[in-house]
């Protein structure tokens, strides 16, 4: 279920310098910043995946933490319900 909305939680050296870059790639739909945490959107799971370690290294930024927030069975059965 790759080509459904996901969402990923990043933690970077420079989250507001990559959520610049992020936002122009063509996988990403949707970035959103806060105090801590950089909250990616995208329906191209396996895109994102891929771009994001290469922009975030074309950028100078370190990734720290890359992480699916809505890989639970739950969030997969409540998606497939709503379609």
């Amino acid at each position: 279920m790759t080509d459904r909305p996901h969402t990923f939680t990043v933690q970077s050296s420079d989250n507001r310098r990559l959520a610049v870059a992020l936002v122009a790639d063509e996988s990403v739909f949707g970035v959103e910043l806060d105090d801590e945490h950089l909250t990616v959107r995208t329906s191209q799971f396996a895109d994102f995946t891929r771009a994001a370690p290469r922009i975030a290294k074309a950028e100078g930024i370190t990734l720290q933490e890359l992480l699916p927030t809505d890989e639970s069975l739950e969030s997969v059965f409540s998606y497939l319900v709503k379609r």
